[in-house]
């Protein structure tokens, strides 16, 4: 497991100073007309799509083909996407919330009232989309995988947003959020994992 882990970072370790960079200057731009707290949801949609993007760059190259040669477990490989892809938005949320942190200091505006709602918010990101995208690239060919990675995040904030409708109690709203989407993911990890079993990757 450690090698496939580290097999996906060297493969986006070339992409992570230009998504930085990207992160960087439209999230400095828009903390002028935003409350810099969601620039935790932005630096979490990057990170995850920096990590799907292994899918695609997998297929494209042959790799999924390879390793189901490898003397290990299919599920293993699959398994392993899933956690860097966790451990990518992981990095994600933190490095969002300690970037605008330091940006609301810098431009004084320390209202943190948003910051329950948009932490509930990048949390769904990491976990109902990546419990999308992640089979999609496995499932689907390219030119759709590449379709719905643009319908999904409007998805995900559509299902946030009829849930926030229904239950009033915010608290109990947002719990709601982050427990159906963590189903969504568990769901989708354990499904793909007996798809692959049965069909080659």
């Amino acid at each position: 497991m450690k090698g496939l882990l580290l097999k996906d970072f060297y493969v986006i370790k070339s992409s992570i100073v230009t998504m930085l960079i990207t992160f960087l200057t439209v999230g400095i731009g828009i903390s002028f007309f935003v409350v810099p707290q969601a620039l935790i949801i932005l630096s979490t949609i990057l990170s995850g799509m920096t990590a799907v993007m292994i899918l695609n760059s997998d297929k494209k190259s042959g790799w999924l083909k390879t390793s189901v040669t490898f003397p290990v477990k299919k599920h293993f490989i699959i398994s392993g996407k899933y956690i860097f892809y966790m451990l990518s938005c992981t990095v994600g949320v933190v490095f969002g919330l300690i970037f605008s942190t330091v940006i609301a200091f810098i431009i004084n505006d320390m209202n943190f009232s948003f910051l329950p709602i948009f932490l509930v918010v990048a949390i769904s990101m990491a976990l109902f989309s990546g419990g999308i995208l992640i089979p999609c690239f496995y499932m689907l060919s390219e030119e759709k995988s590449v379709i719905v990675s643009m319908l999904v995040y409007p998805i995900n904030f559509g299902f946030i947003f009829i849930i926030r409708k229904l239950i009033i109690n915010d608290i109990l709203s947002n719990m709601v959020v982050i427990i159906g989407s963590f189903i969504v993911f568990v769901l989708s990890w354990r499904l793909i994992c007996k798809y692959v079993k049965k069909r080659d990757i």
